[in-house]
């Protein structure tokens, strides 16, 4: 990780993790979470961002789930999105948006 740096989360994406872990598709859930909140800053929900998602996801046409997360870290004034879900790459505003599926 870069010092230089600062991350964020949406506490959204961490939702998503513990669903995996309990779906039986990620191990470990706990040390992963863990590591997440040691290197990012969470990014939790109040009314601009769910305003702004909605926004997102009526304009872009994404799920809602990904508009929420999406609208997280734009608020977060993110430079950088790093995702697997290609419903995203939507959004092309002033912010970059890296899909690690296609890297």
């Amino acid at each position: 990780m870069d010092d230089h740096l600062d991350f964020a989360v949406s506490a959204l994406s961490l939702f998503e993790v513990e669903c995996l872990g309990l779906k039986g598709k990620l191990k470990n859930v706990e040390a992963v979470l863990n590591a997440i909140n040691d290197v990012t800053s969470v990014v939790w929900l109040d009314q601009e961002i769910l305003s702004k998602a909605a926004r997102l996801s009526n304009g872009l046409g994404i799920p809602t789930v990904d508009s929420l997360i999406l609208a997280s870290l734009v608020s977060a004034d993110c430079s950088e999105i790093y995702t697997t879900d290609s419903h995203l790459e939507a959004y092309n505003n002033k912010v970059t948006v890296r899909n690690l599926r296609k890297a």
